[in-house]
This record gives structure tokens, C-alpha cells and sequence, in this order.
């Protein structure tokens, strides 16, 4: 991952898409202003008792994608490279369909349609959808879309349609979409229950349809006013619901939500305590790139739930929150700084934290990951009192560099919107333009370009953990051994390499992947085993 926004989001594509198929299609809608649900599968884990506090102001029609361009940078930047070279080649202007979309992410063209279905899929699969558990009124207003489709009531289902999505999704453009589905698929012969998601202020309506050639997964897109912002047809697959890991024992801890923050930013959060006897050592996990929710989900995996409920399980109480640039995207402006978008958070978090009569004052540690990691060391000077610091592939080298080399991976993998994105950065480079399309603008690239993270631990006198998983291609062994240079010769330092697990520091196999991020996985139990027994002998 680059150091900075979204390059914990790695391009996906799930089904190979030829153009004209009609084996899908989608449009974008537009959301409107409005209460994103948070969190809704959280009520799916009955052992765990939970308590409010501080529940705050109402502030769901500030939560936003980060408006200002930078949220998902890596997934928006190739998007926004690939519709700009393929507008050029084809010689058709490039049209937003952005509304619920940061703008980073556009424009982009309605067609050729795959490339907008490749688009939406990786923003719809890699910001964190929470699996809504039961039947909702979502899932009514899909299958009755979908049925009157098939029906051939063109003029009812396109009046439902949100207006930014009519020009593909429209009366007039249904009937070609379904005749080209039904071309390839056979007519539909049955419409059975599926599953809603919720991502910011859509619902996700994964449908199982049955059709003649085979099932299918019919997923529906509606806004908050159900209105369809977003319809196509794939491969069928269970959608996976996520589960706690075998090493979390959830009878073991409890968990009690609040409000942390700079002042003026409140960020809601939840605080996992052990039960049983405290005080216990403390753990702030600190979100890589792009606009996270607490959990940093990353497609269907939680590593920070992973984290906080196996860390607890061992005794220690751990604090995550919602990242200011998810809370508050639509305020944060064009070009935060990284006080802004990371550590003035922390260190408010930490001073809550401390503040917390579960936890031990003198042995809380912050857990960075990625971008997070990166910035420990200076989350670490402004606090002055932690006891450690545990960096999770934690960048140690120019942002530019990772950027650069992440792109040219990607590219060597086949995917032609890092091959157009890697054309803007190499001019660049030459002196030609700026990375602005890319969503980073001259500031920002700066002061992030700037970092360099295993150099400035060398200030931290206090105790250090890194690990890096050695399948990771966003942030690669070279960071890992340039941390080893600057610490091995440190007692205080401990530096391992796990050499099957990734970026999400899940265990895999052969070369990695972006598409292994729409799989299921959980942290490995020999990170959370390494961290634990670290802290144990940290702050004594």
C-alpha cells in the first residue's frame, strides 16, 4: 500500500466482462443527504454485552466518502486514469456519474459498461458493507423491480430508477440491457431470497436467480430513497457473512461504545474491555489508508475486529474508532494534513483511553497499521507517554516509491487501469504535470512523501514491534528491511517477518493478489499471539 489514503484498497474484479454481453450492467445513483447506518451486523454476536455511552449528536448527513479526493486513491485514481485514456482513444468525453462517489473516483464513462462495473464493484466491495441480517423492505423493492424486468414493464421499472443513473438504467435502455442478459443467461426462471448489505447510505440487494443456463447472483443498488442506483448480474456465490475467528473467545469480553476525537470531530468508537479483573494494558489500533470504519474493513474482512476481540481475549483492552475522513468526508476538505487526517484523532483517542478506569495509564501501546504505522512514531512523540508502539506493515519508504511500485505490480497482473495510472505517475516524474487526477494534491504529497518512519522510531525510546507479512505487495519486504537497518541493533526493538500472511496480515499462498481482498480472512493467530505476548512485558 502506499502511505497515504487508499492504497489499503487494492483493484478487484470478480467475473471477466466482454463488452456487449449484457452479462452486466450498472449505474451510479445519487444517495442525497442523509443517516448512514453504522454498523449494523454488530448485532449478530449475542455473548457480547454492550453499553452506551456518550452517544452524541446525530451527525449521519456529515458522514461522507471524503468528498475532497482522496478516499479510495489507488482504486479512484486508476479509475479516473482509465476513463481518461479510454475517453482519448475512443474520443467520447468523459461523463461524471459521481454524486455518492468521492471524486476521486470519477469521471468516469458510462461506457464501454464494464469499465463503470469494475469501478462501482471495487468502491461497493472495498469501503466495508455491513451485512444487514434480516429480510428488510430493501430486498421487497429489488425483487419487484427485477420482477417487473422480466415482465417486460420497462416504463414502471425505469420510473424507479435514482435520475443519475437513468441515462444507462432507464425505460428506454432496459429492454437491450435484459434481452442481452437473457442472451447469454436464458429467461429467468426464478427469483429467490438473498442477502442486503449496507455501504454509506446504499443498500446492496444480493439476489439468487435461477436462471435457465445456471444461477446467478442479481445484485439491485438503492439509495436512500429506493430509488435503483446500481443493477447488474454475476457469477453466483454465497455472500460470505463474517464470523469471529476460532481464537476469539467471545464469553471473554465486553464492549461498551463511545465518542472519541480532536475537539470538534467526534468520532464514534468502541472500547473492547476483558473481563474480570482490571486494570489491563491498553491497545489503540490506528487505520491504514482511505476513509475506514472502525472495523478497517477491507471487502469482507475485519482485521480490526480481528484484533480488538482477540487481543481482548487475551486480556487486553483495545479502542478503535471511525477515521475522521469516513465520519467526516464531507468536511475535511481538499487537502488535510496528516495531523488532520490521522494523528490529532489518536491523540485524543489515547487521552481517552487513558482516562479509562479499565486500563493501566502507563502500559497503552498504539497498533498502526499501514499508513498508521507510519505515522506511530509521530502519534507517539505528540502523546510522550506510551509505552510501546507495534507497526503493522508499516511503510518505511517515500510514498512516491510504494505508489509508483504497487502500480507496476498491478499493472504486471494485467490490470489496465494501473497500467494507464503508472503513464500519469512516469510523466510525473519526468517533470511533466502533477498527480492531481490521481487525488494527491502538491501539499499533501509533500508532507507525505516526507515520512520516513523507521528513521524517525529511532527518537521512540520506548518498546517497538514490527511485522510484516512477506506475501504483501503494497508494503513489501524492501520497508520491512530498511526497519530491520534502523532497529536490529536495539534491545528494545523486535522486528519479525511472517512469510505466508498479506497486507490484512491473513495467511495465503503463491503470489499476492488484489482479488484475495474479497475473500473472507482473519489476522492469523500468530499476529495476535505476537502482539499479546509483547505487551505483556510492555509498561512493567
Amino acid at each position: 500500500m502506499p502511505p497515504a489514503h487508499a492504497a489499503d484498497h487494492p483493484l478487484s474484479a470478480r467475473c471477466r466482462l466482454g463488452r456487449g454481453t449484457g452479462e452486466c450492467t450498472l449505474a451510479a445513483g445519487e444517495p442525497g443527504p442523509g443517516r448512514t447506518p453504522r454498523h449494523a451486523s454488530r448485532q449478530a454476536l449475542p455473548p457480547v454485552r454492550r453499553t452506551g455511552e456518550r452517544p452524541g449528536p446525530d451527525r449521519g448527513a456529515d458522514r461522507g466518502r471524503w468528498q475532497a479526493g482522496r478516499p479510495l486513491l489507488l482504486d479512484g485514481a486508476l479509475a479516473r486514469a482509465s476513463a481518461r485514456s479510454a475517453a482519448s482513444r475512443s474520443g467520447t468525453r468523459a461523463r461524471s456519474v459521481a454524486g455518492w462517489f468521492p471524486s476521486a473516483m470519477g469521471p468516469f464513462l458510462l461506457r464501454p459498461v464494464c469499465l463503470l462495473f469494475l469501478v462501482l464493484l471495487a468502491f461497493l466491495n472495498l469501503v466495508g458493507a455491513e451485512p444487514v441480517m434480516a429480510q428488510s423492505a430493501a430486498e421487497r423493492v429489488a425483487v419487484t423491480w427485477v420482477s417487473q424486468i422480466k415482465r417486460g414493464e420497462f416504463a414502471a421499472a425505469g420510473a424507479q430508477v435514482a435520475p443519475l443513473a437513468e441515462p444507462a438504467l432507464g425505460a428506454k435502455a432496459l429492454p437491450g440491457i435484459w434481452k442481452g442478459i437473457e442472451g447469454k443467461l436464458g429467461q429467468l426462471v426464478g427469483l429467490g431470497p438473498g442477502t442486503v448489505t449496507r455501504q454509506g447510505e446504499l443498500r446492496l440487494v444480493d439476489l439468487r436467480g435461477d436462471f435457465q443456463r445456471g444461477r446467478f447472483t442479481v445484485r439491485v443498488v438503492l439509495n436512500r430513497e429506493d430509488r435503483v442506483a446500481g443493477f447488474f448480474v454475476q457469477p453466483w456465490t454465497q455472500s460470505e457473512i463474517w464470523k469471529a475467528a476460532a481464537y476469539v473467545d467471545p464469553e471473554a469480553f465486553v464492549e461498551h461504545e463511545l465518542e472519541v476525537g480532536a475537539p470538534g470531530w467526534p468520532l464514534p468508537a468502541t472500547l473492547t474491555v476483558p473481563k474480570g479483573e482490571g486494570p489491563f494494558p491498553g491497545a489503540l489500533l490506528v487505520h491504514g489508508s482511505g476513509p475506514h470504519d472502525r472495523d478497517e474493513s477491507l471487502g469482507p474482512s475485519r482485521p480490526f475486529r480481528d484484533l480488538a476481540w482477540g487481543l481482548a481475549s487475551r486480556g487486553i483492552a483495545v479502542l478503535r474508532y471511525e477515521k475522521r475522513t469516513l465520519e467526516h468526508g464531507r468536511r475535511i476538505g481538499t487537502s488535510p494534513t496528516l495531523d488532520e487526517e490521522v494523528i490529532d484523532d489518536a491523540v485524543a483517542a489515547l487521552a481517552t483511553l487513558r482516562a479509562r478506569p479499565e486500563t493501566v495509564p502507563g502500559r497503552l501501546v498504539v497498533v498502526g497499521h499501514s499508513l498508521g504505522g507510519m505515522l506511530g512514531p509521530r502519534i507517539a512523540a505528540r502523546d510522550g507517554q506510551l509505552a510501546g508502539l507495534v507497526a503493522l506493515a508499516a511503510p518505511a519508504r517515500p510514498y512516491t516509491t510504494i505508489f509508483r511500485e504497487q502500480l507496476a505490480y498491478l499493472s504486471s497482473l494485467g490490470q489496465p487501469q494501473a497500467a494507464d495510472a503508472l503513464e500519469v505517475v512516469d510523466a510525473w516524474s519526468r517533470g511533466e504535470g502533477n498527480l492531481e487526477s490521481l487525488g494527491l494534491p502538491d501539499a499533501y504529497l509533500a508532507e507525505v512523501d516526507a515520512v520516513r518512519a523507521a528513521t524517525e522510531a529511532r527518537g521512540f525510546d520506548s518498546r517497538l514491534l514490527v511485522l510484516q507479512g512477506g506475501r504483501d505487495y503494497q508494503v513489501t519486504r524492501e520497508d520491512f528491511a530498511l526497519w530491520k537497518a534502523a532497529h536490529e541493533d536495539r534491545e528494545q526493538a523486535t522486528l519479525r517477518l511472517f512469510p505466508d500472511l498479506d497486507h490484512r496480515f491473513v495467511a495465503g499462498q503463491g503470489k499476492g493478489r488484489p482479488e484475495e481482498y474479497q475473500t473472507l480472512g482473519h489476522v492469523d493467530a500468530r499476529v495476535i499471539e505476537a502482539i499479546a505476548s509483547w505487551l505483556a512485558e510492555t509498561g512493567k
